[in-house]
């Protein structure tokens, strides 16, 4: 049997832990090379799919940066807005997948009595629209993203932490700054392997899980939480 964690709150990381991003990332910013490469006659080519979901949750100033030579910078910003809509667009059309499960277990937790909160490297307006297309709004108490606050993982948990009033937490995530954040907060840290860290999350997790269904099995509601 796993080791059970007694939590009063989960708070889930969105790209590859409850979305699975690459379903409108990479069409997304393959359209928008192709739009600008031909629009100012340049030569700005995909990166590839390894390269850039190895990128992924990051926010997306350094990411695009990451991703794309010096010589191009000069046309990221006009890119990761051409993006930006491209994403919104198919996710809002239908186009974008949550992991399977996620409703569903989501909707567990909360009946057992955990506090679930949403956050994210991105911005408000890819972040909530993911929460409100899919209707996760229906399941969580708290949400925030770094483009609305300026915060990193681990200050962005403390200040979600602080704000929804949670004590003990666990933090579901699939990249090495989720495990840190939970690590600085004294909170649990359950990596998710089937998102897009891989390896990176090795030496930081308390548990891993290969797939959401399988977190139930890990927590149980902290007496101080059977109340609300």
């Amino acid at each position: 049997m796993p080791e059970t964690f007694e939590v009063d709150g989960i708070v889930f990381d969105i790209d590859g832990t409850l979305f699975d991003t690459r379903s409108v990332a990479i069409p997304s910013l393959k359209e928008g090379c192709r739009s600008l490469s031909e629009k100012y006659q340049i030569n700005l080519s995909y990166p590839g799919d390894e390269k850039y979901i190895s990128f992924i949750g990051q926010p997306s100033s350094e990411l695009y940066r990451n991703l794309f030579p010096q010589e191009f910078h000069g046309y990221l910003e006009e890119l990761r807005e051409v993006v930006r809509q491209n994403e919104l667009r198919l996710i809002t059309s239908g186009k974008g997948k949550l992991f399977p499960g996620v409703r569903e277990i989501l909707s567990t937790l909360k009946d057992q009595g955990f506090r679930i909160g949403y956050y994210s490297n991105a911005g408000p307006s890819y972040f909530y629209t993911i929460i409100r297309t899919f209707g996760l709004d229906e399941f969580n108490i708290i949400a925030r993203c770094y483009g609305e606050t300026q915060l990193r993982k681990p200050a962005l948990l403390r200040k979600i932490k602080e704000d929804a009033n949670m004590v003990r937490i666990s933090v579901v995530g699939d990249r090495k700054e989720d495990m840190i954040a939970a690590i600085e907060n004294n909170d649990i840290a359950i990596g998710a392997r089937y998102g897009f860290g891989g390896d990176e999350l090795r030496g930081y997790a308390h548990a891993f899980i290969t797939s959401i269904t399988e977190l139930p099995d890990l927590l149980a509601p902290a007496t101080s939480s059977r109340s609300h």
